[in-house]
């Protein structure tokens, strides 16, 4: 009941203000009257019975408020009076408050956007139902079969299916790749497109906003749009439904527009089209396997009957395997197993390269926030300071502490508002340039166009926490002012606000010193990867993907490949041409180990890379041959025995110092062995990045022991990828109405593709880094501009008893470089401990490093020192009679 009543008693206080006011200042007034009539009766005169009251019962502002918080429910009544008077104090400085909403909008607006791809790429769960149930199904995969690949053939994904029936719905996708579309009467434009099994919509819970999803008979025919789609191409079209849309050579009739929130599962990337899928080749893996779990299944009940599907393919694998396969490699087959994981986020390939960086960027971007609240910290104590005598007034009137605390931290709510909006407009235009540059070559982070509640209530909690972060030091040290003290001399009462402003300087050179320092080693990491060489000259290369969709036939495929090869040799401007497996950074090859002739049949000897290529390769590439021959058009004939170039690591761990070519070798997983000659010898190039050392590499001809339906055209052109891409299109067509132009590029641009996330952070982090110094600058510029006005006085005296200029000068430079060197000093450790955790993130760089330290300390004592020479010179320029006469 007493809570009851307590709870009561705050809501009527709360909603009758004005009248419990009223009542206050009568009950007030009554005391006040019956006590200075208590001292008339004693025979006091009544000016000095009033005052003898008044001192009685203390000071009225001070009971009213003491009565106002025993209440409750003070602070939500005055909190919109503080408000307001915040807005109107700082409508009075309209440059410090353009200079503080300015300084916190750009470490709001950072923090926002960087959350905006965070949230897209990492944290963001799928928009459909009961997204919590969805499963991904992953396979063994990769060197050793120690790695996970998300791709299945459609027969593994038709084996699957109906064993899992009983708990899971199974559905299949493709991975969204980009294609040339036309709706009927409409040029050609690229789009997204993605083919998946017709329960693809039924399974994720997705419902079309208008028309229908597939039918389980397939709907071979059909197409769905996304909401985005049918909003920017078509504007809304009711009317879009049973319009053809053409892929390609197919044509499809529009059945529906999925819903608006859902544009694919990969996120952090968009699909335009679903359509079905086609006939797959059985064994050919293309396909990702999503399902979702029926009520109260398990993750453990649909891997069951999954797995024992895929245990009986690795019986019947290692079934056929001939006598002599060695029996570690049959039981590891043997014991491998299907892994489920959750896709409730969605899946995306841009997670695993750059989720590092990006948490990175987060640190580096909380770090700059967490600068920005300090520099504004010391311009809040700078202003505060001047605010002295104000606070000291307002103390002695009767204020508590707690009044003057809550009031300077709802100054610092309205500035806070401000920049949170100024932050969000900052955050919607550096959210995509940072997306695009977060991404390596060929990949793109898809951004929601507009701003959701969840960015909303991010900036929202980081405004109030900013807020409290540069308010709350102010907000105590106002609350710290001693009356009696302040109300006294200049010096006295604003000495412990210039040592506190010192104190925050100190803070902003600590941090400033992280960044910088940060930023060093990713700037000489960037340096040294992009000066690296990569074993072959790389310039005017151009790179074809190129893909055969044709029947499979061997003879037919290398015809259909050598026409290609002829017809672009002819074309202007290409000095030579090859074809390959891929390239450089861009390859399809395959990694495997090798069996030398006399070594035991269970004995491997090191992994390398197996690669496909023409003749001519090595001299499109750039690559120098050391040793032996290139390869011939006679080693192309099928009836040829085998033959192989090796790369220089390679022959010098498998054969040591005697000549390699001549010798024989097969691949380890071979049953039966097939010797290889060695004819060559290459020099060795970096394959998949710049940072790993190159690999071992098996270079076969691309026809053994068959050709792939999937090769790159390599050559080296005195033309540009975009003036070829053209020609090539033209020449593919010729050669063969199956193949495809995939994508056309240049050696340099996949090389600098590698380099996107090194050259992300080497330039967020500079850009961070400067910044740092800059705040640091103008914090240590206002703290000493402060301090020299305090010692206006002293400066004239020490000038009126010949002190010289270069004194005073040096007096202040020393002041400045003392707070800098602390800053710094506690700032050095804190680098070394990030440079440590940075350290899977460098290159050629160490935080220990003499340079690094030397230069990161030159940055930031040079910066910082530099902005303290203005206040100097000023101090040094005091006129001694004008000092004295302002004291």
């Amino acid at each position: 009941m007493r809570a009851l009543d307590i709870l009561r008693l705050r809501l009527r206080t709360l909603l009758k203000r004005r009248r419990l006011d009223r009542e206050l200042d009568e009950e007030l007034q009554y005391h006040l009257d019956r006590q200075t009539q208590q001292n008339l009766d004693t025979g006091i005169p009544p000016e000095q019975a009033r005052q003898a009251a008044i001192h009685a019962l203390g000071r009225a502002a001070r009971i009213q408020e003491q009565c106002r918080e025993a209440r409750g429910f003070l602070s939500f009544a005055g909190l919109g009076g503080d408000l307001v008077y915040g807005w109107r104090v700082f409508g009075r400085e309209p440059v410090f408050a353009a200079a503080v909403v300015a300084t916190l909008a750009l470490g709001i607006g950072v923090n926002t956007a960087v959350f905006r791809i965070a949230d897209a790429l990492l944290l963001r769960g799928l928009p459909v139902r009961e997204p919590q149930s969805l499963f991904q199904v992953l396979q063994p995969d990769g060197p050793g079969l120690q790695q996970y690949s998300e791709l299945f053939a459609a027969a593994d994904y038709a084996e699957f299916r109906d064993p899992a029936a009983r708990f899971a719905q199974l559905a299949a996708e493709t991975e969204s790749r980009e294609a040339q579309a036309a709706l009927e009467g409409a040029p050609e434009e690229p789009v997204r497109r993605t083919s998946v099994s017709p329960n693809y919509f039924e399974a994720l819970g997705v419902e079309p906003a208008i028309g229908r999803a597939f039918t389980p008979a397939g709907d071979s025919a059909a197409a769905i749009l996304s909401y985005g789609f049918w909003t920017r191409r078509l504007d809304r079209d009711p009317h879009v439904l049973g319009r053809s849309l053409r892929i390609g050579s197919a044509v499809y009739v529009i059945v529906g527009v999925a819903e608006p929130a859902f544009s694919g599962i990969e996120t952090g990337t968009f699909t335009d089209v679903w359509t079905t899928l086609g006939a797959q080749p059985p064994r050919s893996r293309s396909l990702r396997l999503i399902g979702r779990l029926f009520p109260g299944a398990t993750n453990e009940q649909a891997f069951g009957p999954m797995q024992a599907v895929f245990s009986q393919h690795m019986i019947r694998m290692v079934g056929h395997a001939p006598p002599g396969t060695p029996q570690p490699l049959i039981d590891r087959i043997l014991k491998l197993q299907l892994r489920l994981v959750s896709a409730a986020n969605g899946i995306s390939p841009l997670r695993g390269g750059n989720a590092a960086p990006l948490w990175i960027v987060f640190g580096l971007v909380a770090l700059i926030l967490l600068l920005a609240c300090t520099t504004v910290a010391t311009l809040f104590e700078a202003r505060r300071t001047a605010r002295w005598h104000e606070m000291a007034v307002r103390l002695s009137l009767g204020a508590s502490r707690w009044r003057l605390s809550r009031q300077v931290l709802c100054e610092g709510l309205p500035i806070a508002a401000a920049a949170a909006l100024a932050g969000l407009v900052l955050a919607h235009w550096t959210a995509p340039v940072l997306a695009s540059r977060l991404t390596p070559s060929g990949l793109s982070i898809h951004l929601p166009g507009e701003t959701d509640l969840r960015v909303l209530a991010f900036t929202a909690a980081v405004s109030l926490v900013t807020a409290l972060l540069f308010g709350i030091v102010p907000a105590w040290h106002s609350s710290a002012v001693a009356p009696c003290a302040a109300l006294g001399s200049g010096r006295s009462r604003s000495a412990g606000g210039a040592r506190l402003g010192k104190i925050l300087v100190a803070i902003q050179v600590a941090l400033s010193t992280v960044l910088v320092t940060g930023a060093t080693l990713f700037v000489r990491t960037l340096v040294n990867l992009s000066t690296l060489d990569p074993g072959f000259e790389s310039r005017n290369i151009v790179v074809a993907d190129i893909q055969f969709r044709g029947a499979d036939r061997a003879q037919r495929l290398a015809l259909a490949w050598g026409d290609l090869l002829r017809r672009v040799a002819a074309l202007p401007g290409v000095e030579s041409v090859s074809l390959a497996s891929g390239s450089a950074f861009n390859g399809a090859f395959g990694n495997g180990m090798l069996r030398l002739p006399g070594s035991p049949p269970d004995q491997r000897n090191g992994g390398c890379v197996f690669f496909s290529a023409s003749p001519g390769f090595f001299t499109t590439s750039g690559i120098p041959l050391l040793e032996g021959r290139d390869f011939a058009p006679r080693d192309f004939d099928p009836a040829s025995p085998p033959v192989a170039v090796i790369s220089q690591s390679l022959a010098r761990q498998f054969f040591h110092a005697d000549h390699p070519v001549g010798r024989m070798f097969s691949n380890f997983e071979d049953n039966r062995p097939r010797w290889i000659k060695v004819i060559g010898v290459v020099r060795d190039i970096r394959f998949e990045n710049l940072r790993n050392p190159p690999p071992r590499v098996v270079y076969l001809p691309y026809t053994w022991p068959h050709p792939s339906p999937s090769l790159s055209v390599v050559l080296r052109a005195r033309r540009d990828a975009g003036s070829l891409t053209a020609a090539l299109r033209h020449e593919a067509a010729a050669a063969s109405p199956d193949f495809t132009l995939r994508r056309v590029t240049t050696e340099t641009t996949l090389i600098d593709g590698t380099l996107a996330r090194e050259r992300l952070l080497a330039v967020v982090a500079s850009f961070f880094g400067a910044l740092a110094l800059l705040m640091a600058a103008v914090g240590l510029y206002g703290i000493m501009t402060i301090t020299v006005a305090q010692r206006t006085g002293e400066i004239g005296i020490r000038m009126a008893l010949g002190a010289v200029r270069g004194r005073v000068l040096g007096m202040i430079l020393r002041e400045s470089a003392l707070v800098v060197l602390i800053g710094a000093a506690v700032g050095l450790p804190a680098s070394l401990a990030a440079g440590r955790l940075l350290s899977t993130l460098l290159y050629g760089a160490k935080v220990t490093d003499l340079a690094t330290v030397a230069t990161s300390m030159a940055l930031v004592l040079t910066g910082t020192v530099v902005a303290a020479l203005v206040p100097a010179r000023c101090a040094a320029r005091t006129d001694p009679m004008a000092a004295l006469r302002y004291e």
